[in-house]
């Protein structure tokens, strides 16, 4: 999902949305295996890596760290793997990948956080919907994203 603006005013207001967090995210994962809760809320701490790469998780806060929230919970089970549906309430940097193998259960194809390899580099995390307010209106804005054929696949 891509948000765009027309106007500069127009991107300030959804700048804006996101700074505050305001802006409802809603993602797809199916992960290597299935966590042992069917719902829950992680908060972890957030630095990246001396490369810039990769995001580096952490229980406990630490100099230079960012707190992470996200909400999951399992929409199916299939073999080993799980698909599910994840809400973060923070935006950070590969928060959504490394909080997943932080517990264990890394996104399938997400090699650089610890899944295997899948279908041409390709990662099963899917932004499925997003909902923000028009900048300018205020009307509810709601995009939904079906799954590609590659999930239609698998789950």
């Amino acid at each position: 999902i891509l948000v765009m603006a027309k106007t500069k005013a127009a991107l300030v207001g959804l700048m804006e949305q996101f700074e505050k967090g305001s802006v409802e995210k809603t993602y797809w994962a199916v992960t290597e295996t299935c966590p042992p809760k069917e719902a829950d809320t992680l908060t972890h701490w957030l630095t990246k890596d001396p490369q810039g790469r990769k995001a580096v998780v952490s229980e406990k806060e630490s100099r230079g760290s960012q707190q992470c929230r996200l909400d999951y919970k399992v929409l199916e089970k299939r073999g080993k793997s799980c698909l599910l549906e994840i809400k973060p309430h923070t935006g950070r940097f590969h928060q959504i990948r490394a909080q997943l193998a932080f517990i264990g259960h890394p996104i399938k194809g997400d090699v650089l956080y610890g899944g295997s390899p899948w279908r041409e580099h390709q990662i099963m995390l899917h932004a499925r919907h997003l909902q923000c307010k028009h900048p300018k209106t205020g009307a509810a804005i709601e995009v939904d994203c079906p799954p590609g054929e590659a999930w239609r696949a698998t789950f």
